[in-house]
């Protein structure tokens, strides 16, 4: 049989993808519900862990302030009694002007633009002068960076402390030294000391303080 036209007869197709079907909008809800509970869930958990940390490592920051403190104290009184020591003693040493080092010691504190030159004569008069020096350049740069007049990099944590003026960190690096020297270290060998002032092997820090006492034996400072 021949019909004159085409009959298009299509079968619709009802897909899980379609807005409409009951099927796909319950299946979308039950997703965006449990989409929503995880979201929950981790929100609940980051929390919880924040919490912790905070409970946990508080406690900590609060007791190593407290400690902190408490040895900053003791250290700044420390230093009060140091330096009414050298205060006591500077005026019996020799005048600046005996100390035939003195004016190669100035030159070469001029040319480094350190402002230690205006406390040359007081490092020429101390035994561990050169080694202060040393440790001088090695923290700040023979004391040209430093806001606290520390110019010897004094302090716990990294914290360096705060001194009145550059004589006061002076005397207590010095009094370091000699408190190394009685412990059986050696000041003049920086690898001796350099644990126990810096807190671990630093190569750098020891070549920097070798690298200063080449440059005063160059200009006959020994």
């Amino acid at each position: 049989m021949h019909f004159m036209g085409s009959l298009d007869i299509r079968k619709k197709v009802v897909r899980p993808s379609d807005s409409s079907h009951s099927k796909y909008r319950a299946w979308r809800t039950a997703t965006v519900i449990r989409a929503r509970a995880m979201s929950v869930r981790r929100t609940a958990l980051a929390s919880g862990l924040i919490a912790l940390t905070i409970l946990l490592i508080v406690p900590q920051i609060v007791l190593a302030e407290r400690q902190y403190w408490s040895w900053a104290g003791g250290e700044q009184s420390a230093i009060q009694n140091i330096r009414v020591g050298y205060l006591n003693r500077y005026p019996q040493l020799p005048l600046q002007e005996n100390d035939p080092k003195l004016q190669a010691l100035i030159a070469y504190l001029q040319d480094k633009k350190s402002p230690l030159v205006k406390y040359a004569g007081e490092l020429s008069r101390l035994p561990n002068w050169k080694v202060l020096l040393g440790i001088a350049q090695a923290e700040s740069n023979l004391c040209k960076k430093t806001n606290k007049n520390n110019c010897w990099g004094i302090g716990p944590n990294n914290t360096p402390l705060t001194y009145n003026d550059i004589s006061e960190s002076l005397y207590y690096a010095n009094y370091l030294m000699n408190k190394y020297d009685q412990l059986g270290m050696n000041p003049q060998k920086p690898e001796t000391i350099v644990k126990t002032y810096v807190g671990y092997e630093h190569p750098g820090w020891v070549n920097t303080i070798h690298s200063v006492f080449y440059e005063l034996a160059q200009r006959g400072l020994n």
